[in-house]
């Protein structure tokens, strides 16, 4: 009896360890510079803070300190710096997103060569990314998330929390764009609980 061919689901090896979809790890990382209201920002203050909040997304990202992770690390506060003002520009609807952060980005992203290949078992065709071996790898993973989100045309989901005094981003895929707090544990908490006492006091 002949065997089946794999089955043409794609999944990918080595990479994020969350199903990211497009734009959503860049939201993430840039959600880091601002805390929801009444919490401190993420700490991302050296190399070994952008790594730890980096196994959260990529477990398989290396502990080992690469050779000049200072400028690494610069290099994470540059491109954060440089989403946050895309973010920026998308939330408000400006037709111009800056086109010195489009090409920092594009820097990051011309940062590292890879060997993807695709391999086939008897259940899947997989892409396998080969290793993540630092943080550049992290910058990249990011930077790619940006691209993706433009590639797709999901750029028009991003959108500002509406909760009062937090400026972070969100992704909202809802047709009737009805997602409208970064967190609905917090913000969202916070602004029920704010609506009800300005109802009944």
């Amino acid at each position: 009896m002949a065997k089946k061919a794999p089955k043409h689901r794609f999944s990918t090896l080595n990479g994020p360890s969350l199903a990211f979809r497009g734009g959503d790890l860049f939201i993430a990382f840039v959600n880091t510079a601002q805390g929801a209201p009444g919490r401190e920002p993420r700490r991302m203050a050296t190399y070994s803070d952008f790594i730890a909040w980096g196994h959260e997304v990529m477990p398989t990202l290396s502990s080992q300190a690469p050779e000049n992770p200072e400028a690494i690390f610069l290099e994470a506060l540059g491109l954060r710096s440089a989403l946050w003002r895309i973010a920026t520009a998308l939330t408000e609807k400006n037709d111009q997103v800056p086109a010195n952060d489009l090409a920092f980005v594009n820097h990051v992203l011309g940062s590292r060569s890879f060997q993807f290949q695709l391999k086939a078992n008897d259940e899947t065709i997989e892409g396998d990314w080969g290793s993540w071996n630092d943080g550049r790898d992290l910058l990249w993973q990011i930077a790619a998330s940006a691209a993706v989100l433009f590639v797709e045309g999901e750029e028009r989901h991003v959108r500002r929390c509406a909760a009062r005094g937090c400026g972070r981003f969100l992704m909202d895929r809802f047709s009737a764009k009805r997602r409208r707090f970064c967190d609905p544990k917090i913000c969202g908490n916070r602004d029920r609980v704010r609506r009800f006492y300005r109802t009944y006091s």
